[in-house]
């Protein structure tokens, strides 16, 4: 039996459940305790909370922009993948066509030789025929 070492979905997110509580917990004790009245506890959340804001917004767009130029490299590619396999696929039709005529041939001609060797055959065999 395999063992992992992933922890099951419903005891992480319990974990962060906990991170969460503990982290919110923090910021008030913080916010409480601190020597700043709550004005400027306000306007100090939200400056860095613009900042953080911006941030998200500059980052996630470069990342945005990144995985897009990804993805279009790797559709890209995989055109270019499905055209040379298409190709592929063609010579190799055109080549079975091509071997089926071959063999087609190949076979009417064998018919017709054995259809001339047996009629010289049986002329061999019966003699000369009467005229009529």
């Amino acid at each position: 039996m395999k063992m992992t070492t992933h922890e099951p979905e419903d005891h992480m997110a319990s974990r962060a459940s906990w991170f969460a509580l503990g982290l919110l917990s923090g910021a008030a004790v913080a916010l409480l305790a601190s020597p700043r009245n709550g004005r400027e506890n306000r306007q100090i959340l939200s400056r860095r909370a613009r900042q953080v804001a911006d941030t998200v917004a500059t980052e996630g767009g470069a990342f945005i922009r990144g995985q897009s130029h990804r993805m279009t490299e790797v559709v890209d590619r995989g055109r270019v993948e499905v055209q040379a396999l298409g190709s592929r696929l063609n010579e190799a039709v055109e080549q079975g066509k091509s071997a089926y005529r071959a063999a087609k041939d190949r076979f009417q001609t064998a018919a017709v030789d054995a259809t001339d060797s047996m009629r010289h055959a049986v002329d061999d065999t019966a003699g000369p025929r009467p005229t009529v």
